[in-house]
């Protein structure tokens, strides 16, 4: 018993920095963006829309988080069929909503709110690894030709026009930081993802209209970190990276939830044209910005004129500079 509470310590105080990180980053972050907005619409109403093999059961931890912070939270039972009934699911729930709506999709659900984020309703798009399709784009055209030494999801000849995963292998793969009984149990559950629904195309991407975030897993073994960290640029989406599986609203719903409630809650904060914030996570003692390439090392902490934020993990330090650039300086 001491020893299974000593495991755990660790994985719990890196939810706690997780969760700590968005926090800080989010608030910064907010408060400048805030002082440029042009309206002043209050954003209380978020849309779960779920990823292949899987069904909108996931979202359990996310929703509960968010409705106890008094959002209104729907979660799409998208059937992954086809891309257009998807689209078409997701837009229904969209209607239902009694004012704006942020647009959240997991994995292959980033391709359905890629399209049905061109509803007016929708204020903003937040990617959690997921695909940030261009127009003319499928899942398809995109995971097709793989990084060179990226990981190879472990997806089983198709049947009647549908896949699974290979079961054995899909802990590893889907859920590698998910607890073992919840990924045997999501692995034995799968739902068939459709042959249509990886081939339906993008026809106008909602990203290029509106504002959108990405929380990147830097340990995802289903889209490459370097695979989602091109999307995000792409979109100019702002960025956040987590160390974490592909099924982090599983494992982390309490920081993915985070996530999404500390992003700015007013629209429109952002016209979408600079590029976006990457915070790493856990510290790397770098600077990275998707303005350039420039990587400094800051051993004392944050310079004179940067604001800072002090974590368990280190300080937060926010540029007066630049209003998306933030990093994270280790305090070893």
């Amino acid at each position: 018993m001491q020893h299974q509470t000593m495991a755990r310590e660790p994985r719990a105080r890196q939810i706690t920095f997780t969760a700590l990180l968005i926090m800080a980053t989010m608030f910064g972050m907010g408060k400048e963006l805030m002082a440029q907005a042009n309206a002043s619409t209050t954003v209380k109403n978020i849309v779960l829309v779920h990823g292949g093999f899987v069904d909108g059961s996931g979202w359990e931890g996310v929703y509960n988080a968010l409705t106890n912070d008094g959002y209104t939270v729907t979660i799409v039972q998208n059937p992954t069929i086809s891309l257009e009934d998807d689209v078409a699911v997701t837009k229904r729930a969209i209607a239902l909503q009694n004012g704006p709506v942020i647009l959240v999709g997991h994995s292959y659900g980033g391709a359905v709110i890629t399209q049905a984020g061109n509803d007016p309703k929708v204020a903003g798009l937040v990617y959690v690894t997921a695909f940030a399709l261009d127009k003319g784009e499928s899942v398809s055209s995109l995971i097709k030709d793989p990084p060179p030494g990226a990981p190879v999801p472990p997806i089983l000849p198709p049947v009647d026009g549908f896949l699974l995963l290979d079961k054995a292998k899909f802990p590893a793969s889907f859920a590698g930081d998910v607890s073992p009984e919840v990924a045997a149990f999501m692995a034995a559950s799968q739902v068939p993802w459709g042959l249509n629904a990886l081939g339906g195309v993008v026809s106008e991407p909602a990203w290029r209209t509106k504002p959108s975030w990405y929380l990147v897993t830097t340990e995802d073994k289903m889209i490459p970190p370097e695979a989602q960290r091109a999307m995000s640029k792409r979109a100019g989406s702002t960025v956040v990276e987590v160390k974490g599986s592909h099924a982090i609203y599983v494992s982390q719903p309490q920081a993915v939830a985070l996530f999404l409630s500390k992003r700015p809650q007013r629209v429109p904060w952002w016209q979408g044209k600079n590029k976006p914030q990457r915070v790493h996570w856990p510290p790397q003692n770098r600077v990275a910005d998707n303005r350039d390439s420039t990587r400094r090392r800051l051993p004392g902490g944050c310079p004179a004129h940067w604001r800072s934020l002090r974590l368990p993990g280190g300080l937060i330090c926010n540029s007066r500079e630049h209003l998306l650039r933030s990093s994270l300086v280790a305090r070893r």
